[in-house]
């Protein structure tokens, strides 16, 4: 990672799991300069292609890839494809995975995989990595997370107000 001049930076215990990423990121960006940054909800993520031309389209606008959420600013934000941050459970039509890198059922390769879950319990991916010999589905939790995700979407739907 480091000749690819990933920074490290070591994040706080304190604060709640959703929270504590924003505290950590105003800690570190507060006496640097950058033009954009890229900011994922996870540290369990895998980039199998190259992102360099996201920063290159809309670079004064937020950069969002929604997940079922009502976004009440939309005319600030440029919405990507989900294949930018693709989260197993969460997608409809399923994934495929094939000597260790995923797609989408349409054969089309996804950029960036996220193997959420918070807890390596809850993750529907065993052994997440990069080559050949990892990612494998744990077919409990991917199922019970998929059917977990659809009744929160359907009582949303349903049964809002």
């Amino acid at each position: 990672m480091f000749k690819e001049k990933v920074i490290i930076f070591k994040g706080t215990k304190k604060y709640h799991i959703v929270n504590k990423r924003f505290f950590d990121s105003a800690k570190y960006l507060k006496n640097k300069s950058y033009d954009q940054i890229l900011f994922i909800d996870g540290g369990d993520t895998i980039f199998q292609e190259d992102i360099t031309h996201v920063f290159n389209k809309d670079k004064n606008t937020f950069r969002v890839v929604p997940l079922g959420m009502e976004v009440l600013f939309f005319k600030w934000f440029v919405f990507l494809d989900s294949k930018y941050n693709f989260m197993m459970s969460t997608e409809e039509k399923g994934f495929i995975v094939k000597k260790g890198l995923f797609y989408k059922p349409n054969g089309e390769k996804i950029v960036i995989v996220h193997n959420a879950g918070q807890m390596d319990f809850f993750r529907p991916i065993i052994n997440f990595g990069f080559g050949k010999e990892y990612n494998q589905i744990n077919h409990v939790i991917y199922n019970v997370k998929k059917a977990q995700y659809q009744i929160l979407g359907w009582y949303k739907k349903n049964l809002k107000d």
